[in-house]
């Protein structure tokens, strides 16, 4: 269960968390910032605070930090400029936790970026300063802070090292019962967060009891947030374990708290994973009933990317209960879903190119517009302009070579670039042929070659042991020599029956490609010894072109042999979808997975891996791998179809043995 990735971990637990949890909305990141009304009217009355006088500088430092709180989930660079300006009042009144705290809120706006080793060092000089002054809640915040900082660094030590220090505090701070902003709930996020560092090693037994402990914490808190947080987590734990009966109950629990606090990013969530685990579980009713209702909450957001990963799971629902129309209907659905997201990506991004023209047009006229105004200086200095202008002549006729030599440069690159590609296409296609011919080539000699010398053979015996019976010479030890050497040549046979047509799989030429996988799964399939293979064939009942049948059953025959010998998988699900111009094949186990890269920089390990991205690649298609190890293993490729047709076709020849 690779695939879901909705569980709530690694929580900050500063102050600014606090006032603005992490699901808030996020407005703007950059350029002009749009506030909305209500916010710029609070931004409007902070404002008027600071710029009324006479006021106490303690008051006005509160404020300063009100606005950088305020502007963290609309403009992070408001957000830090504010908090700087803080940080300088708090030094000249001497306020040193104010300035820890300013120091520690800037390290979590660079965090936001993803500056992970910036925004530690900036958590660091916070915590000097809180250690300085003693103030033991801030330590507790800062110190979870960098350990948040250190797991997603992958530096899971040093995590664990901070996190348990921040419990250290917790806990004694609430023995103490010291004043601090609900510690029982920060204690409950603390161990949360210390499971997290073992879940996302697949240390799941380690984990859980953390889990647990965060869980109860949570409970005897009262914090709503951090209950829920405790029980989506314990949640996941159950999926990645597999007890989804276990998990269903725990994000049911959890959603009774999203719906109690109005949360609807929350329960649409929540609702997501739920009807995931009834679709594996066949609870095919309840599972309907609970995306439809994520879907409506997700609707009411208008998160496209929430109603995409709805979209996903009803069709994987429909795919399970053997509905291959509204299979196809869902699939279609969550493909539009992707394309609208790519397309709004695409004009967010031609808003901000365009917004970089227009600056630079205006940059460019400022030049032009001071470059008319020295001209106009230099009238009256006839020799100046002269020789300006021979200078400017002899610059233009430079940038003007410089530019078709450069121009003729990049036409002789692209030449060869498109030369070396359609050699590389050539030579790619010289070889998938030369293999086919070859496949071809040796089913036919073991067919008619070793086949009938074996036939023969095991003839020739019969016949001999018809004759030593009739002569009454057959003794016991000499039936026994004819019973072993007849019973090796039919398994010599029915071996190289297998190997031909594994060759040249007849199967793939009288039914195609859905037809020959779906042997292939067949023959590999073995519920007895814990394997479990799914298929799903869908827009398959038309013949692809023979090129792109034979190269992707040759394609999904290694990679589903690659599962079965060294996956250690116990459910492959392979889906055959044509939708349109192209077909896409997307293969999953949850077995042991592996290190992609580690496989492919091996000599000799990764020579399968390049040659099935050579083949997709020489059919114009596009193979994706996500593997991670102990996290199972997604394979998806996509491949044109229709544009194949003009391909050369490798002759076929079915084999009768």
């Amino acid at each position: 269960m690779a695939c879901l990735s909705l569980y709530r971990s690694g929580l900050s637990i500063g102050l600014a968390a606090l006032l603005l949890p992490a699901g808030s909305p996020l407005w703007a990141q950059a350029g002009t910032p749009m506030v909305p009304p209500a916010k710029q009217q609070y931004f409007d009355s902070l404002r008027a605070d600071v710029a009324r006088a006479p006021q106490p500088d303690s008051a006005r430092m509160h404020t300063l930090y009100e606005l950088a709180l305020g502007w963290r989930r609309i403009n992070r660079d408001s957000a830090q400029t504010w908090a700087r300006r803080t940080i300088g009042l708090a030094r000249r009144i001497g306020s040193e936790r104010k300035e820890a705290m300013c120091w520690g809120y800037i390290g979590a706006l660079i965090k936001d970026e993803g500056k992970f080793t910036e925004a530690l060092q900036f958590q660091l000089r916070a915590l000097k300063i809180h250690e300085k002054v003693g103030n033991r809640v801030g330590q507790l915040s800062v110190n979870n802070d960098i350990g948040l900082l250190h797991k997603n660094l992958k530096q899971w030590p040093q995590a664990l090292d901070r996190y348990q220090r921040a419990r250290v505090i917790a806990e004694e701070l609430i023995a103490r019962n010291s004043d601090g902003p609900n510690l029982p709930a920060r204690l409950a996020y603390v161990l949360n967060n210390i499971g997290t560092v073992y879940f996302e090693q697949n240390r799941f037994a380690e984990a859980r009891p953390w889990y647990e402990r965060a869980l109860s914490q949570a409970r005897r808190s009262g914090d709503v947030d951090a209950t829920a947080t405790a029980l989506t987590n314990l949640g996941g734990l159950e999926v990645e374990t597999k007890n989804y009966v276990a998990a269903t109950g725990h994000f049911r629990e959890a959603l009774k708290l999203d719906e109690q606090e109005g949360n609807l990013y929350g329960q649409a969530s929540d609702l997501l994973v739920i009807g995931e685990m009834e679709t594996l579980q066949e609870h095919f009713a309840d599972a309907d009933r609970d995306l439809a209702r994520a879907r409506a909450a997700a609707q009411t957001l208008n998160d496209a990317l929430m109603l995409k990963d709805i979209q996903l799971r009803v069709a994987r629902l429909r795919t399970r209960q053997n509905d291959s129309r509204g299979a196809g209907v869902a699939y279609e659905r969550y493909i539009s879903l992707s394309d609208s997201l790519i397309t709004s990506e695409s004009t967010a991004q031609m808003a901000e190119m365009q917004t970089r023209f227009e600056t630079e047009k205006k940059e460019q006229q400022n030049r032009v517009l001071n470059l008319q105004l020295a001209e106009q200086r230099l009238v009256n200095r006839k020799r100046t302009i002269q020789l300006g202008a021979a200078l400017a002549g002899l610059l233009a006729a430079g940038a003007i070579g410089w530019l078709l030599l450069n121009r003729a440069r990049l036409r002789e690159r692209v030449v060869v670039a498109q030369e070396r590609a359609a050699a590389q296409t050539a030579a790619t296609a010289a070889v998938i042929e030369a293999e086919e011919r070859e496949r071809r080539r040796i089913g036919a000699d073991l067919h008619d070659s070793v086949g009938q010398l074996l036939s023969a053979t095991k003839l020739n015996l019969s016949g001999l042991e018809h004759a030593l019976v009739a002569d009454d010479c057959l003794r016991p030890p000499l039936q026994e020599l004819l019973d072993s050497a007849l019973s090796s040549l039919d398994e010599s046979l029915r071996e190289v029956r297998v190997i031909s047509h594994q060759l040249v799989p007849n199967a793939l030429i009288r039914q195609g490609l859905a037809g020959a996988v779906r042997e292939l799964v067949q023959k590999l399939s073995a519920p007895a010894a814990g394997l479990r293979i799914t298929l799903d064939a869908i827009g398959l009942e038309q013949r692809l072109p023979v090129l792109v049948e034979g190269v992707l059953y040759r394609v999904v025959q290694e990679l589903v042999g690659n599962i079965v010998r060294h996956a250690h998988a116990d459910e492959v699900t392979i889906q055959l979808v044509h939708h349109g111009p192209e077909l896409t094949v997307l293969i999953e186990d949850n077995g042991v997975g592996f290190n992609l890269q580690e496989a492919l920089a091996r000599p000799d390990g990764g020579i399968g891996l390049r040659n099935l991205y050579s083949r997709v690649a020489y059919l114009g298609g596009r193979l994706d791998i996500d593997a991670r190890a102990g996290r199972g293993t997604i394979v998806t490729i996509e491949v044109p179809v229709e544009a194949r047709a003009a391909l050369p076709m490798p002759e076929t020849a079915a084999l009768g043995v």
